[in-house]
Order: C-alpha cells, then sequence, then structure tokens
C-alpha cells in the first residue's frame, strides 16, 4: 500500500527547482518562477506543458490566434527566472536541469 510519508514518491530534503508560469487570480498577470514553491501557489502550469489545439501544440499557459487571452495584460519575470537554463528556443520541453544547491 503507497505510504504518503516515507513510500517510493516521497521527496526527501528540498523539493527540486521547478519552472512554472502562474496566473494572478484576476488573470491579469502571468508570473514566470524556477524555484521550489510552486506548490505554494495557485493556479498555475508547468514551463512545458502543452495544449492541443487546431493540429498544433501550444504553451497550456498562452493564448493562441483561435483562443484568445482576452484578459492578460502583464508579464512578470521573477528574480529565481534567471537561474531557468532552456536547452532550446525551439521546443519548450528540452530544458536542463542544474544541479541543485
Amino acid at each position: 500500500m503507497a505510504n504518503p510519508t516515507t513510500g517510493y514518491f516521497f521527496v526527501t530534503g528540498p523539493e527540486v527547482l521547478r519552472a512554472y508560469v502562474q496566473m494572478s487570480a484576476d488573470k491579469k498577470t502571468l508570473t514566470f518562477f524556477y524555484d521550489n514553491k510552486r506548490g505554494t501557489r495557485r493556479h498555475h502550469w508547468d514551463i512545458n506543458k502543452k495544449k492541443n489545439a487546431y493540429g498544433g501544440e501550444y504553451p497550456a499557459w498562452a493564448g493562441i490566434y483561435e483562443d484568445y487571452n482576452t484578459t492578460t495584460t502583464k508579464a512578470v519575470i521573477d528574480a529565481s527566472f534567471a537561474n531557468f537554463r532552456p536547452t532550446s528556443t525551439a521546443d519548450g520541453s528540452k530544458v536542463s536541469r542544474p544541479s541543485q544547491p
């Protein structure tokens, strides 16, 4: 039986750093983070999360031509995002995982 406290999927030590995007509660601001606080934030997507629409893949946090995002007016790059190192800008699924401090 799975044990959420000490079982196989239990993470010990500091949580792994992750790149993600958070939408503000009023849906006006997207903030980009690279930290270990994702679990404490609401309305977020992994930086690589995709949605399939109209024959293509798009970032889940982005509006597309056929499905406009009419509420977001600002994007904020948190200071933590400076440590994020994508290995390519052609495909968001190719990211590097720097060693943890």
